[in-house]
């Protein structure tokens, strides 16, 4: 199993354990990686390593885009864990979600089998960790990188966890959302 999947394991039981609430992360970044701690869990991004980033070139320099982050991930209804303004990441390692993420089916976003025909993401608790990076590029462009990953968890009753893939629509959403905002910000 690939050592972030055991540390978002991690947070999911931490998050379980203490009544789905946890301590406020702490959040450390350099130019290449992210490591966000909270009480007893570590998560750590490889902006550059991960195969599950998904990257997406937006027509406006890196601060602009930045800018928009935050009313970004409110119109998709997840709230800030991770406010690194230095390096340009924002997101949540810990999100709750149900149902649905800014008014979309959970499982358009991931991908956790399915019950009787019902996909598991729409149906059970969802811990989704969604983190974005924003990198100047070349001439005025940049580069957003968000990573999706997510657990389901039966509501109410025992269970296993379920790991769930990301389709990569949350994440080409994000950059869809971000292009529309520079299309129709003032310069």
């Amino acid at each position: 199993m690939r050592p972030y999947l055991v540390m978002i394991s991690s947070l999911v039981a931490a998050a379980c354990s203490s009544g789905g609430t946890l301590n406020d992360p702490v959040a450390n970044s350099t130019a290449a990686e992210t490591r966000v701690q909270t009480p007893g869990t570590t998560i750590q991004v490889d902006w550059a390593a991960e195969h599950n980033i998904v990257a997406n070139t937006i027509p406006a320099p890196a601060d602009k885009v930045w800018k928009y982050l935050p009313e970004t991930y409110t119109e998709l209804g997840i709230d800030p864990g991770t406010v690194d303004s230095e390096h340009f990441v924002y997101g949540n390692t810990s999100a709750r979600v149900r149902r649905q993420i800014g008014g979309v089916r959970i499982s358009k976003y991931l991908e956790c089998g399915s019950q009787a025909g019902t996909p598991t993401a729409d149906v059970y608790d969802i811990y989704i960790s969604v983190l974005t990076k924003v990198e100047p590029g070349d001439a005025g462009t940049s580069t957003v990188k968000t990573q999706v990953e997510g657990q389901a968890l039966p509501e109410g009753v025992s269970g296993h966890n379920v790991r769930c893939a990301t389709t990569g629509a949350l994440e080409a959403r994000i950059a869809k959302m971000l292009n529309d905002r520079m299309a129709h910000s003032p310069t």
